[in-house]
């Protein structure tokens, strides 16, 4: 969806330029799509990082279009460092956005939906950046990095034994 939404943003926002961060068994289908669609010079592939808020750091817009999530840590992460976010409007990600307000929420299936958000961001600089500052807002104040650690370490704790 990230990549086929890439081709609509760019008939609005010539100037777009994408990045998929992360290693994984898709990224040879991602590029292949990216190539079909005339997208290649406008994609940047990078590699898994461990600081992955460095690279978050460096977008204007973060995109998740994830189909499901428990907790988003990633999304956590992009809101961690004031990114305005397009979100899939699924189970965890209700959790932690606020739509309209600290992020954007689409359905998950509309393509066209995730490229009109990133679009509407993409002219509207002002409001993303507002959207980012209470994205940042609502993770200092709701999500602080050691309690959320603190949980997931007894998550991970409870599933091992």
């Amino acid at each position: 969806r990230f990549v086929k939404a890439a081709a609509i943003v760019l008939k609005e926002v010539p100037a777009a330029r994408f990045v998929i961060c992360g290693d994984g068994k898709e990224e040879g289908n991602l590029k292949a799509l990216a190539a079909s669609l005339g997208l290649s010079a406008r994609f940047e592939f990078r590699p898994w990082t461990k600081n992955a808020l460095a690279e978050m750091e460096r977008l204007d817009i973060y995109v998740f279009p994830s189909l499901r999530e428990g907790l988003p840590i990633a999304l956590l992460e992009a809101m961690s460092v004031g990114r305005p976010c397009v979100a899939s409007d699924i189970e965890g990600v209700r959790d932690i956005i606020e739509r309209g307000v600290d992020g954007v929420m689409v359905d998950t299936t509309d393509t066209a939906a995730f490229a009109q958000a990133v679009v509407s961001l993409c002219r509207d600089p002002r409001k993303a950046r507002e959207m980012g500052r209470k994205a940042l807002e609502k993770v200092s104040a709701c999500f602080p990095v050691e309690r959320e650690m603190e949980r997931i370490r007894r998550i991970y704790k409870e599933i091992s034994g």
